[in-house]
């Protein structure tokens, strides 16, 4: 695919997330943000368990605390907008 076309695509998608209304904004990234926890939760578990390292396990259960939070945030918001 050409830069141009990549290019157009990406300053699209600028504008629609510049569209967005300040509190959507914060829905998307906190939904970005939930999604990298969940890929922390599972590396942090799995280095956890290939090392038994407690500490890992432990930091790999407080990310998915902090995941589930945010995803009932995140999932209460969509609920409020439609």
């Amino acid at each position: 695919m050409p830069q141009s076309v990549e290019r157009i695509k990406a300053m699209g998608l600028y504008r629609d997330y510049r569209a967005l209304e300040k509190n959507d904004k914060v829905a998307l990234t906190t939904a970005f943000s939930t999604a990298l926890g969940g890929i922390m939760v599972i590396v942090k578990l799995a280095m956890g368990l290939w090392t038994m390292s407690v500490l890992l396990i432990v930091s790999a259960v407080y990310y998915a605390m902090l995941c589930i939070s945010r995803f009932f945030i995140v999932k209460a918001h969509t609920r409020t907008v439609k």
